[in-house]
């Protein structure tokens, strides 16, 4: 570790008073990790180590012939009824996300390797699977080599390649068709419920409990029959519980925390607490130190609330791309500075990397060598990650680092509190108060406020940085204050919450005896603002709402207060009263950030000439340090928000030329259906829109245009139209087909549906049909 007193020779560092310390930090995960982040770190943090971090990494390689690459994926995947909600409490993946994006993720992979080996495994208080059951694909599944917790016909579905054809269908096809879900319907608390379940179900009783030891046991079966090498087989474990019911493959519930005869595992643990149990936790440990492979020390485990969209996200930026091909770094540029001496996952330089007064920029640029199981190097590549730092006084130590001090001696300085004021109230400082308590003497001719350029600054409570232009400096000795006047707009940033931030007052001596300031305290002397008031319509209920973000956390006095308490609303600078409901305090969800406010049904704003402003008389919010809204503050524009699209399909999934639009969709929406196909067809689906405010004709007669793909992103159709039912009620027709006029096959498809309304608004919406094997 460097000097870090060497290191902070001849600077002027302005420390709160408990700060007897200068630091560097190291960074705790892969760098990676902090791409395009903005690290906030304490002000008596002044350097980056001289210690870097690597990480295992990967690309897909652009040669796919190399079959030392090929991987072996096992999904095992928890369907246990604590997902669905089918039993008591809430679902942690009520809509499959599970089953959906594993199922996406083999175009995925067969596109960057078509011979991947891929199997399935599903279990509750057994193995899902049923060999004995009537569909096509149970002929491949594969029943456990003894009998477990009584039932012997539980299977699984084993690694099977995905460009190898079995009987005459190729392997990605069957592990679609395993996969394949569909809604179920059921009855729950005397009240209709669904969710979405594989189509498939055994024969046998199932309890829809939790086995892990089943499942990872299945896994190690598996295993033993992959044609791949042990560093490219990985087991991908989804699941949201711990052990529970009697069923647990004759062992202790917790057998499977052993990670025994395990490869490379990825663990995504469903929940919406954020955390995983320990169980699973102790399980990745000792997967990783089993030594199965080289690669098992990559097994890793998340915790998330899963989404179709956050679960795919996972999947693509972190476990895909340690599946597919993995690297070894070998050499290190941080700022243009490299190294190529590296030991125990880090990079080492003769010396850290200074922090600036302002922020710091830090690129990192790392070779990976991408080798195949015999040594011979395949690929070199370099991963770029860039992320900033920034100094903010008080601030905590972030996750993610770690910190390496060094004591120094105490800097004779003058504490100070600046208060902060927005004298305006248009949600912009325009003065910062210094006051000291001190008795020492301000000097006589103040700084001139161009010099105070460089040397005041603010940062914010999420870390960003605003030099405040100072335009004059007013003394005021007998009150021991200096009134720093702002330059207009200065940053041109909102105030946000600045009791929490750092104002820094660091190169200039202010007092007779040159004497320093250092800033111990801040005072929040500026009231909240409304930053922003989103407007969204929900044409079912008819309980439109403005969704408003003020510019800080703020308190209610009052829980009873209706929108006309809190709020005025203003078209261009008339005062309106009947945009609000007025029912009462329930039209109001008061919250610490904002606020939900429902809307009168038949009011409808004016984008660009409305806008919303927070009363100052008799307000029942005050900031967290006491301060009302100010008088005549901000009037925030409404501002149209979330999709202007309603959509919904109404035959989802449907198979082509056999699945029938209902009888009443098709009269309502004739003409939609007769203009697109040019007859009445009955076969098909329709893609329902509804708009707030009417849609522009086109110069074809159609109202919008749709673009259709599947899902490896082709294009399927774009000769698809919007067409128009009533005033605001419009439609897509689509008959399945592709657009050479033959059926598509079963997947999910994207409709990228493009409109513009009567204001000349854009608009897009995005929706995903499915379409199922006949």
């Amino acid at each position: 570790m460097p000097d870090l007193r060497a290191l902070a020779a001849g600077l002027l560092l302005v420390l709160p008073a408990y700060a007897d310390q200068v630091c560097e930090f190291r960074l705790t995960e892969c760098p990676e990790i902090y791409d395009g982040d903005t690290i906030v770190v304490p002000e008596y943090v002044i350097a980056l180590s001289s210690n870097i971090r690597a990480c295992l990494s990967s690309v897909v390689l652009q040669d796919t012939s190399d079959d030392s690459q090929t991987p072996s994926i096992m999904f095992a995947i928890d369907n246990s009824g604590s997902m669905s909600g089918s039993g008591s409490g809430d679902p942690n993946d009520r809509w499959g996300s599970r089953f959906t994006v594993t199922r996406a993720l083999l175009d995925t992979i067969y596109a960057a390797r078509p011979d991947a080996e891929v199997g399935v495994i599903v279990f509750t208080d057994h193995l899902f699977f049923d060999q004995g059951t009537s569909e096509y694909f149970s002929r491949y599944f594969r029943r456990m080599p003894k009998t477990y917790d009584g039932e012997p016909d539980q299977a699984y579905l084993p690694l099977i390649k995905l460009n190898r054809e079995y009987d005459g269908t190729a392997g990605i096809s069957i592990i679609k068709d395993v996969l394949a879900t569909d809604t179920v319907e059921i009855t729950k608390d005397n009240q209709p419920y669904n969710y979405v379940d594989l189509e498939y179900s055994p024969d046998f009783d199932i309890e829809r409990y939790t086995n892990i030891n089943i499942a990872f046991e299945a896994a190690k079966d598996a295993m033993t029959r992959a044609e791949n090498p042990p560093e490219r087989r990985f087991v991908v474990f989804l699941s949201d519980g711990e052990p529970y019911g009697d069923n647990q493959a004759g062992f202790s519930s917790n057998h499977f925390t052993r990670g025994d005869s395990i490869p490379t595992t990825f663990t995504v643990y469903f929940t919406s607490s954020g955390s995983a149990p320990q169980s699973l936790e102790t399980m990745t440990d000792n997967i990783r130190q089993n030594g199965y492979s080289s690669t098992n020390p990559q097994s890793t485990l998340w915790a998330m609330q899963t989404s179709y969209d956050a679960l795919m996200e996972l999947f693509m930026e972190q476990i895909l791309t340690n599946i597919l091909v993995p690297g070894s770094p070998t050499k290190i540029a941080v700022n243009q500075r490299s190294s190529t001496a590296f030991m125990d996952s880090t990079f080492l330089f003769s010396s850290g990397f200074m922090l600036s007064d302002t922020v710091s920029k830090f690129e990192l640029n790392i070779n990976y060598r991408y080798l195949d199981t015999t040594d011979r190097i395949v690929d070199d590549s370099v991963i770029t990650s860039t992320f900033y730092v920034k100094q903010m006084a008080g601030a905590p130590v972030p996750s993610g680092i770690e910190l390496y001090c060094e004591e120094i001696p105490t800097i004779d300085s003058i504490p100070v509190t600046a208060t902060l004021l927005d004298t305006s109230g248009d949600g912009h400082l325009d003065r910062v108060d210094i006051t000291w308590t001190d008795n020492r003497a301000l000097r006589e001719t103040m700084p001139d406020p161009a010099e105070l350029i460089s040397s005041l600054r603010i940062v914010s409570l999420d870390g960003s940085i605003v030099k405040l232009r100072v335009d004059s400096i007013v003394a005021d000795p007998s009150q021991k204050t200096i009134h720093l006047i702002l330059q207009e707009n200065t940053g041109d940033i909102l105030e946000t919450g600045w009791q929490s931030a750092a104002v820094e007052l660091t190169t200039l001596p202010m007092t007779s005896d040159s004497s320093y300031f250092y800033v111990t305290g801040i005072i929040d002397g500026a009231g909240p603002v409304i930053k922003t008031a989103r407007y969204y319509r929900d044409p079912q209920t008819g309980n439109d709402s403005l969704v408003v973000e003020f510019s800080e956390p703020v308190l209610w006095r009052s829980s009873t207060a209706t929108p006309s308490d809190a709020f005025n609303y203003y078209r261009l600078d008339t005062l309106k009263n009947e945009p609000f409901s007025e029912t009462g305090p329930s039209d109001l969800s008061r919250l610490s950030g904002g606020a939900v406010i429902i809307m009168r049904g038949d009011f409808i704003p004016v984008g660009g000439i409305d806008s919303l402003q927070l009363k100052s008389t008799d307000s029942p919010l005050v900031d967290s340090s006491g301060v009302s809204p100010p008088e005549n503050g901000r009037k925030a524009p409404v501002q149209y928000a979330g999709d202007k699209l309603r959509t919904g399909v109404i035959v989802n999934p449907f198979v082509p030329g056999r699945d029938e639009i209902p009888p009443a969709v098709r009269t309502f929406y004739t003409n939609v259906i007769k203009s697109q196909s040019g007859s009445s067809v009955t076969a098909g689906t329709v893609v329902g829109i509804q708009t707030r405010r009417p849609l522009d004709m086109q110069p074809d007669g159609a109202y919008g245009s749709v673009v259709v793909y599947d899902a490896v992103a082709n294009v399927v159709r774009k000769d698809l139209r919007v067409y128009k039912e009533g005033p605001t009620d419009y439609g897509v027709f689509w008959d399945g087909l592709n657009s050479n006029n033959r059926k598509v096959g079963a997947g999910a498809y994207l409709f990228i549906i493009k409109t513009t309304d009567i204001d000349g608004t854009p608009e897009t919406a995005r929706v995903k049909v499915a379409v199922r094997r006949g």
